[in-house]
């Protein structure tokens, strides 16, 4: 019987562990999602990308930067240079006019966010899945498109020129 009023109490502290993790996410993704093209973004604060995630964006910021010098000091400085185009942190090249968050689950350090987008102009609707780490808060770390394909997989290929 003494047990009792303990488990309650072990519950109860769980149970608001994972709504304050749940509220983080949310936030974190608030932050990400709340202008469209957040790759695009200046005014878009890293912080909330993961370490893994960032080293990739940077890289392929200093990929697009390299590749505009390169052509401006070419023969044809007219040319196009590689940049990465369209929306990528969702599953639509043309972006997105709104989201909602569907569903969280938190595991442990990794939590998984299933986001609903539209897009009005082209009147089509789609999900992908963002992953998150946890470190020093909760951090985006990869963007699973629902029609396949990944944020790091398409960062990575762009990095290495594929």
């Amino acid at each position: 019987m003494r047990l009792l009023p303990f488990l309650l109490l072990f519950t109860l502290l769980i149970a608001c562990t994972n709504n304050t993790d749940e509220t983080e996410v949310r936030k974190t993704i608030a932050t990400i999602y709340s202008k469209p093209d957040p790759y695009h973004n200046q005014a878009l604060d890293t912080a909330v990308f993961s370490i893994a995630l960032d080293s990739l964006v940077k890289a392929a910021k200093e990929v697009e930067k390299m590749d505009r010098e390169r052509v401006l000091k070419s023969e044809y400085p007219t040319d196009k240079p590689k940049l990465i185009e369209g929306e990528i942190f969702a599953g639509l090249y043309e972006g997105y006019t709104s989201f909602t968050v569907e569903h969280v689950e938190i595991k442990e350090s990794q939590a998984k966010a299933v986001l609903a987008f539209e897009n009005k102009n082209y009147k089509t609707q789609w999900k992908d899945t963002l992953v998150l780490a946890r470190e020093k808060g909760w951090k985006l770390n990869d963007v699973r498109y629902g029609k396949g394909g990944s944020l790091n997989a398409l960062l990575g290929q762009f990095i290495k020129g594929e």
